[in-house]
């Protein structure tokens, strides 16, 4: 029973550690979308100025 509790508790602190590790990262995922589409803006405009 000792294994199946410990077994538990590291799936628990792993779970937790992922859900912190998400939480933090959020905000440099929304910032990279935004650089990737702010380059995906600006390759547009010079699309159209190529007349492609």
């Amino acid at each position: 029973m000792d294994q199946v509790q410990s077994l538990l508790d590291a799936c628990a602190h792993i779970s937790n550690h992922l859900d912190y590790t998400k939480g933090a990262h959020k905000g440099d995922e929304e910032h990279i979308y935004g650089v990737i589409s702010s380059i995906s803006t600006l390759d547009k405009g010079f699309d159209e100025k190529r007349g492609n």
